[in-house]
């Protein structure tokens, strides 16, 4: 999971645990966010949607990465509604899992970009901490989206992780 999709796979595990073999989580968003945390992002969804999605799109890469990866990313999140975004921001309010996820147990890999401006580096720090069986790497140089920046880099780190623990996925027949 990436970025607030993490906090979403950290329920899921914590509720169906045996649904899962390990965890990957890239820069994940897990902790609760203080109240109004979100309010300027939410005005700014609001109030000029287009606008805002640019200067969250700036933020998740490091300045570095070229025009196209700007491009790109404003293209796949214009795909979304304001309504969705606002209801993603609610939504990840919502969920509390500071005093919970001690208890997962999985294997996990946790990527965090040393650069990233949308999600603490201290919160991978602290989730690293916190479960067991998780190892956090740093990525230097990178912003938000290792996924999307050094994608290969990141399936090697995954591969090298889990292939080290005989982990695989289940296949369906």
């Amino acid at each position: 999971a990436e970025s607030a999709g993490a906090v979403v796979a950290l329920e899921a595990a914590r509720r169906a645990p045996r649904r899962f073999a390990g965890m990957v989580l890239i820069d994940g968003s897990w902790t609760t966010p203080p109240d109004g945390a979100h309010d300027a992002l939410i005005a700014g969804l609001r109030a000029d949607f287009d606008a805002t999605l640019k200067a969250f799109v700036s933020n998740c890469l490091t300045g570095r990465d070229s025009a196209d990866m700007h491009r790109w990313g404003l293209h796949m999140l214009r795909r979304s509604t304001p309504q969705a975004a606002i209801d993603l921001l609610t939504c990840r309010a919502a969920l509390h899992l500071e005093d919970r996820v001690a208890s997962l147990g999985l294997p996990a890999l946790l990527i965090h970009g040393a650069e990233d401006r949308i999600t603490p580096l201290a919160d991978s720090r602290r989730l690293a901490d916190l479960m067991t069986g998780a190892e956090l790497v740093v990525l230097p140089g990178q912003g938000h989206v290792p996924i999307v920046t050094v994608p290969a880099q990141v399936a090697a780190l995954i591969r090298r992780k889990f292939d080290a623990l005989s982990v695989r996925p289940a296949v369906a027949a």
